[in-house]
């Protein structure tokens, strides 16, 4: 035990500093190992809610064009900005994806969008 000056209160040093830290530094690991699973399985399940949304015979056919429009620029190697410019180059990505699918669900009708959702629980 030892004496904390600035709070005039005794605290327990822990036996291994050192191993206190590897066990912070462990749980940290596993917490983000576990933030990570969690991001890929959301997104998993967006882009089988959009799959759904895609077949769904009330989607406009603009959302349709949007989605696909979406999907394609996330696969091609083409960008309109090419990636090799610093920040620009990866922002257009963080941006005109996100708009795209936002726009396209913003055409969507509600009653298909909460189907598909539904759908995804049901599964």
């Amino acid at each position: 035990m030892r004496l904390c000056n600035e709070t005039k209160t005794l605290t327990k040093k822990p036996a291994n500093s050192r191993g206190l830290r590897l066990n912070f530094a462990l749980a940290g690991k596993m917490k983000l190992l576990e933030h990570s699973r969690n991001l890929v399985r959301r997104f998993s399940q967006e882009v089988e809610f959009y799959k759904r949304v895609l077949n769904h015979p009330r989607t406009p056919r603009v959302s349709k064009v949007l989605l696909g429009v979406a999907i394609a620029y996330a696969i091609s190697p083409v960008d309109l900005i090419p990636d090799f410019i610093p920040v620009i180059g990866h922002l257009d990505d963080l941006v005109i994806l996100p708009l795209l699918i936002w726009i396209a669900v913003k055409l969507i009708p509600k009653s298909v969008i909460i189907e598909c959702r539904q759908t995804k629980d049901e599964v």
